[in-house]
């Protein structure tokens, strides 16, 4: 195996350039435990150039279009696009939020988990776990939809999915990324008018530069 044809193969793989470099450093890692093992000699795919940069400029929305997508948003899902948008929190943190995690007294919110596929796991990273700030306005409205959840008992998930949906989804149990932004989050940008590629982490790029 040479690196060229290394190179070669994540050309030719469809994905983008940051999932591409991330298989790139994670063969890195095999090959490493293989040369220290003395399985191989050297590790061939240090000679692998593979770029993480981004062939497009990631969609951000302006303040005029993130208040057009949320008139057209029902709930829960427009207090979810609110907390991507006004924490930067990404779309597993926001689903695996209990009651428990929010603190409404004392202003803060603490991410301990991350769901994805309905699957309840650790967060991404250890700096994701830091409580961040409520500003009185958003726990406002965290408060206006907890008096609409069918769940609001301590361990029950903020956004919980009301009823079953799928053979992974259980009444009480977390709701899934995918359909909520198939189902409500490019329909309602579509009937906003609003164009462009909308994604979870539309809503992340648009409070990094928000914050900038």
């Amino acid at each position: 195996m040479e690196a060229l044809d290394i190179e070669h193969w994540l050309k030719s793989v469809e994905l983008a350039p940051k999932t591409k470099s991330n298989i790139r450093n994670l063969m890195h890692l095999l090959f490493e435990c293989a040369r220290r093992w003395k399985l191989l000699e050297t590790n061939v795919i240090e000679l692998v150039r593979q770029s993480a940069k981004r062939l497009t400029t990631p969609r951000k929305l302006t303040p005029i279009e993130f208040q057009r997508l949320l008139a057209e948003l029902k709930e829960p899902f427009r207090t979810m696009v609110v907390l991507a948008g006004c924490l930067g929190l990404r779309v597993g943190e926001i689903l695996g939020l209990q009651w428990w995690d929010v603190e409404l007294m004392s202003g803060t919110l603490q991410v301990r988990r991350d769901v994805y596929q309905y699957r309840v796991d650790e967060v991404k990273t250890p700096t994701s776990e830091a409580p961040l700030p409520l500003a009185p306005e958003l726990a406002e409205v965290l408060v206006s939809w907890r008096a609409q959840a069918s769940f609001i008992g301590p361990q029950d998930f903020v956004f919980a999915s009301d009823r079953r949906t799928t053979k992974h989804s259980n009444a009480g149990g977390p709701r899934g990324d995918t359909s909520i932004l198939r189902y409500h989050l490019k329909a309602a940008a579509k009937r906003a008018g609003i164009g462009g590629k909308i994604g979870w982490h539309t809503f992340r790029h648009t409070n990094a530069t928000v914050l900038e």
